[in-house]
């Protein structure tokens, strides 16, 4: 039980102290691995993890020198390596170790994170029904040095749960864990059942970690090797997606909610979009000419050192993640970061090469509405996953 509670808040790290839980977290983890230094050297000395650290240190280094140069933030240009480097990796090493060391195999780790997963979703709909929760959970956001005006306008139809990124990343994690189960189904048809709490966490929460879903279920489907050997289980998790999916959005359709009208919007619009050639809702902002506005001369090769989806000084901001990446390392950078996770998460294609792949075309979508590689709750359960299955399989811990 101590172990899911300490992977549950290193997963999603909720803003329930003053400090960063992952300050804590990683504590934890630097002490154990102290004890353990022969073994925490035996597995960063190893090919895998020397390539991820050097690389690291390196765009420290650089992402230092060019905010430094352009007089932009050093602390949001170095943030993410730094916490990659001495916080995510350390407390992945330590939680696998302790894992193996107890003959937890990669279907156990699958079965804890699904638990972890789940105590989501029971906190999302715990939050949606109980107001006094969801006033606290806002409240905490708000102390965090949230922004009161639009946290208290957002929490009227979502940040149902406890997470750091209530309405964006956190909900990434559940719909990657469905499509985990989507798989396991065809082994064994239970694990569907764990699926209810995990789409509420979602549909409380996330319009755009529901239409990734679907796409990693459809992605799962259509990569089947053999469609003539469906599994019994995939036959009932799509059975009763399209049973749930027609229910829900009838159910959305005739209730007079903001959360209702919310969701749906989003279909709707993306339905718009494919059919009517209609930008509306997400599409709105495909008018908008600085979406895809990129630094000139030198600066598009080597950046400025700085994110814009959020940085007045260079008066517009964008989301989109690739544009975003540019600004701040160039296409050094850009291309960079990309090899960097490709290279993070190629030890998962050795149990699924079908997760691995489904995987990639979540971060390439996603990149496209919002800056991924950042310290946030999907990433963190990308890396331990595949850094667990890298330990597992070199025998690391032996």
């Amino acid at each position: 039980m101590a172990m899911i509670i300490y992977v549950f808040c290193y997963i999603y790290f909720p803003p329930v102290l003053s400090q960063n839980l992952l300050y804590i977290v990683g504590l934890f983890a630097w002490i154990f691995l102290i004890k353990r230094y022969g073994m925490l050297k035996k597995i960063i000395g190893s090919k895998y993890f020397r390539t991820i650290i050097f690389s690291l240190v390196f765009l420290c280094i650089y992402c230092f020198t060019i905010s430094f140069y352009h007089s932009n933030s050093i602390k949001i240009a170095v943030y993410t390596p730094l916490f990659w480097l001495f916080l995510i990796i350390p407390t992945v090493i330590f939680t696998s170790i302790w894992m193996i060391e107890r003959g937890y195999g990669f279907r156990n780790v699958i079965n804890i994170l699904l638990v972890v997963a789940n105590i989501q979703g029971m906190l999302a709909v715990f939050s949606y029904i109980n107001m006094s929760f969801h006033n606290w959970v806002l409240e905490k956001f708000i102390i965090n040095g949230a922004n009161i005006e639009l946290f208290t306008k957002i929490s009227n139809y979502r940040l149902n749960g406890l997470a750091y990124h209530l309405t964006n990343y956190a909900p990434l994690v559940s719909a990657f864990m469905i499509v985990v189960v989507f798989e396991l189904s065809k082994t064994n048809w239970k694990y569907i059942t764990t699926i209810p709490l995990m789409a509420a966490s979602i549909i409380l929460n996330s319009r755009t970690a529901a239409v990734i879903c679907l796409l990693g279920i459809i992605l799962a489907f259509l990569l089947k090797k053999n469609y003539r050997k469906i599994s019994y289980g995939s036959i009932i998790i799509i059975s009763i997606s399209c049973i749930s999916l027609i229910i829900v959005y009838r159910y959305l359709d005739n209730a007079e909610t903001w959360n209702s009208k919310w969701f749906l919007d989003s279909f709707r619009s993306i339905y718009s979009f494919l059919f009517d050639n209609s930008r509306t809702g997400y599409f709105e902002i495909l008018n908008d000419e600085n979406l895809l506005r990129l630094p000139t001369g030198i600066n598009l090769l080597i950046g400025v050192g700085s994110y814009v989806y959020s940085n007045v000084k260079y008066g517009f901001h964008t989301d989109v993640g690739y544009v975003n990446y540019i600004w701040m390392g160039g296409l050094i950078y850009f291309f960079l970061i990309f090899f960097l996770i490709f290279y993070i998460l190629k030890p998962l294609s050795r149990e699924s090469k079908k997760l691995f792949f489904i995987a990639l075309v979540f971060i390439f979508v996603l990149n496209i509405k919002d800056v991924m590689f950042t310290v946030n709750e999907f990433m963190n359960l990308l890396f331990f996953l595949t850094m667990y299955k890298y330990i597992e399989n070199k025998g690391l811990c032996q």
